[in-house]
C-alpha cells in the first residue's frame, strides 16, 4: 500500500453494536484491511448499552459517543477537537447524514450503501416517513452535491446522480465475498426448501414469503421455508405464520452463528430476497458461495447482485405473483437449479474485499491530493 493516511470514519454504529448491519460489516471489512496495511483508522460512532467508550478492534480505534439520535452532534465536537490528527474524513451517509461538508475542512469522501427514502416511506408513519425522505433528498442535493462519493453498486450510483451528484464524482466499489469461505459440500434437504437469511425488518418484506406459502405448498408439495435472522418484525412474522396455519412448513431459526447459518443456507434449494431495497445484496452473494441460486426483487442493489437467468431470477418490486412463479420454476426444475447454483458460486467468488480495499485506498489518496471545497464556508 502507499504511504499511510490518518483516516477518521463517521458512522452510526460499529461492528459490535447489536443493531449492526450491512453498512457496519462493509466498513469493518474495508477499514480493518486498510489498518492492517499501515493506515491509522479511527471510527467515531454511537454507543450502546454495555459498550466501552473506546476500544480497538482489528486495528480500528473505535470511539463511541452519543446514541442513535445524538452521535452526529457528538461527532462534530470530536472532529473539532482532533481535526489536526486526520488527513481525510469518510462520511457513511446511510440512514444518518453527518453533514460533514458544512464543517470539515480536510479532504472528504462520502460512502453510500443505498438511499433510504423509500424505506422511510415504507416503514415509518406516513408524515414522518415523507419528512425523513425529503430531508435525505434535500441534504444530498444541497450539501453533498460536490462530494466525492463511493457507491457500492451501479444502481446506488444512479440514485445519487438522480439527486444531483455528478457521475464524475462517484466511484463504484463492489463488496467482497464472505470470508472465510462457507463450506460448499453441504447436503441438500430431502424436501424442497427455501431460505431467507438476513435481518427481519419491515422493508425486507419477509411477510411476502409467508403469504406465498399456501400457493407454494399447492404447487410444490412438501416445500418448507427457513427464516434465519432476528429483528423487530420477528413477533409479527410468527403471528402471520400462525394465522396462515403454516405450522410444519416454516422454521424460524433466529440468529445463528456462521457454522449453523451456513448449514441452513447451504442445504436449501433456493434463496429468496424480497427486500424493497438493498445496497448490494450481501446475502445473495453468500447464498451463491454456497451454490444456492437466488430469487430477488428488481430493487436497488439486488438488481446488481443477481444475474437474471444465470445466478437466479429477478421479479418486479411490486409483483409478488412473479416471485412465486420464479420460486416454483426453480424448485421443480433440478437441472436449471443446479446450473444456476454453479453460476451463482462462480459469480460470488469473483468478488474480493482485498480488491475493494485497494480501490478505496486509491480513492482516499486521490481525495487527499485533490480537496473538494466545503459546500458552505
Amino acid at each position: 500500500m502507499n504511504h499511510s493516511l490518518r483516516i477518521l470514519v463517521l458512522n452510526l454504529r460499529d461492528i459490535r453494536n447489536p443493531r449492526a448491519g450491512g453498512a457496519e460489516r462493509h466498513l469493518h471489512e474495508l477499514f480493518s484491511r486498510l489498518a492492517a496495511g499501515g493506515h491509522r483508522v479511527t471510527l467515531h460512532c454511537g454507543g450502546y448499552r454495555g459498550a466501552k467508550r473506546q476500544e480497538t478492534i482489528d486495528g480500528i480505534c473505535i470511539v463511541r459517543r452519543g446514541g442513535r439520535l445524538t452521535t452526529a452532534v457528538a461527532s462534530i465536537g470530536f472532529y473539532l477537537g482532533h481535526r489536526r490528527d486526520f488527513d481525510v474524513i469518510v462520511d457513511y451517509t446511510c440512514q444518518l447524514h453527518f453533514l460533514t461538508p458544512l464543517y470539515v475542512r480536510q479532504p472528504r469522501v462520502a460512502m453510500s450503501m443505498h438511499l433510504v427514502g423509500d424505506i422511510y416511506r415504507h416503514d415509518l408513519p406516513l408524515g414522518v416517513g415523507r419528512l425523513f425522505a425529503w430531508w435525505e433528498a434535500f441534504s444530498l442535493r444541497h450539501y453533498y452535491r460536490n462530494e466525492r462519493f463511493v457507491a457500492i453498486s451501479e444502481s446506488t450510483a444512479a440514485e445519487l446522480q438522480h439527486h444531483g451528484v455528478a457521475a464524475s464524482q462517484i466511484r463504484v466499489i463492489h463488496c467482497g465475498r464472505y470470508e472465510p469461505a462457507p463450506p460448499t459440500e453441504v447436503a441438500k434437504t430431502e424436501y424442497p426448501s427455501i431460505v431467507y437469511h438476513g435481518r427481519l425488518k419491515r422493508y425486507k418484506r419477509v411477510s411476502w414469503l409467508l403469504e406465498s406459502m399456501p400457493e407454494l405448498r399447492r404447487a410444490v408439495p412438501g416445500v418448507r421455508l427457513h427464516i434465519v435472522g432476528d429483528g423487530d418484525q420477528l413477533k409479527r412474522l410468527r403471528r402471520t405464520a400462525l394465522r396462515l396455519n403454516l405450522d410444519g412448513s416454516v422454521v424460524f431459526h433466529g440468529w445463528l452463528a456462521d457454522r449453523q447459518r451456513w448449514q441452513v443456507v447451504g442445504s436449501s434449494w433456493v434463496n429468496v430476497q424480497p427486500s424493497l431495497k438493498e445496497g448490494w445484496g450481501l446475502t445473495v452473494l453468500e447464498a451463491g458461495q454456497c451454490g444456492v441460486p437466488s430469487i430477488a426483487s428488481n430493487a436497488c442493489g439486488l438488481m446488481d447482485a443477481v444475474l437474471p437467468g444465470q445466478t437466479g431470477e429477478l421479479f418486479e418490486v411490486t409483483d409478488r405473483a412473479e416471485m412465486v412463479r420464479h420460486a416454483i420454476s426453480l424448485l421443480t426444475n433440478d437441472a436449471l437449479r443446479k446450473r444456476m447454483g454453479k453460476e451463482a458460486a462462480d459469480w460470488a467468488n469473483s468478488f474480493a474485499w482485498e480488491q475493494a480495499s485497494v480501490e478505496l485506498e486509491e480513492t482516499l489518496h486521490t481525495a487527499v491530493g485533490a480537496t473538494v471545497p466545503a459546500t458552505i464556508r
